[in-house]
C-alpha cells in the first residue's frame, strides 16, 4: 500500500498489531488507513514525528494540549502519553 499525503496533513500513527493506522487531514476531512508495516520502521522514515507512547507517534504541528495528565489533544483525536515519552514531549 501507498499513501500519500503531505507531512502537514499527517496528524498521528498508531500501532495496530502488524499494521499500523495513520491518521491524517485531506481536503478538510480527518482519515485513516491501515498500513502493513512496523511503527518502528515509519520512525526511521518520518524523524520528525514524535513517539508518546509504545504506540503511538504523533506530528508535533498537531499538538492541541494537555487533557490531564496522561492524555494529549491532537487535532481531532486524543492518545495516551506515557510516563517514559512524556519528559521528550514536554521538552518540544
Amino acid at each position: 500500500d501507498i499513501l500519500k499525503i503531505k507531512k502537514t496533513e499527517l496528524v498521528c500513527i498508531s500501532n495496530a498489531q502488524n499494521y499500523v493506522e495513520i491518521f491524517f487531514i485531506q481536503n478538510g476531512q480527518f482519515s485513516s488507513k491501515l498500513i502493513r508495516t512496523s511503527l518502528k520502521k515509519l520512525h526511521e522514515e518520518l524523524d520528525f514525528l514524535v513517539q508518546i507512547h509504545r504506540s503511538h507517534l504523533i506530528n508535533p504541528a498537531h499538538f492541541r494540549s494537555w487533557k490531564n495528565q496522561n492524555t494529549i489533544s491532537l487535532t481531532k483525536i486524543e492518545l495516551p502519553v506515557s510516563k517514559n515519552y512524556k519528559e521528550q514531549l514536554l521538552s518540544l
